[in-house]
């Protein structure tokens, strides 16, 4: 099973500064359009640093997996919560492993495990 879960980037307000954000800092990436044959030749970071391109980016690689029978979730603000959540939900089916290197999801995940159990 493959799942995915995302920040839906158009939809962020957020008042402190993201990791995103302070990444992008003075960096103005322009609009890209693209598909999914094109090859992008853009930095990443600049590419990235447009919410727009991150999001049509997101939105391309979810219809990629979901074809290929994964399963997309994308969340309006931080993605952490969903992703614990997501990862405890199906762990009570199968054998899970959450991979990130945000120790935001070591503590949500101790939180969601225990008030779950």
């Amino acid at each position: 099973m493959c799942l995915m879960a995302t920040t839906t980037c158009l939809q962020r307000t957020f008042t402190p500064l993201t990791t995103h954000q302070k990444r992008a800092a003075g960096k103005a990436g322009a609009t890209v359009t693209f598909t999914e044959n094109m090859k992008v030749t853009l930095k990443k970071d600049y590419f990235l640093a447009n919410p727009k391109n991150k999001q049509w980016f997101i939105n391309m690689l979810s219809r990629f997996l979901q074809e290929n029978n994964c399963t997309t979730y994308h969340a309006e603000g931080d993605a952490d919560v969903l992703i614990v959540k997501t990862a405890v939900e199906s762990a009570r089916e199968r054998n899970t492993a959450l991979v990130g290197d945000d120790t935001d999801l070591l503590v949500l995940l101790c939180f969601y495990t225990r008030s779950d159990s």
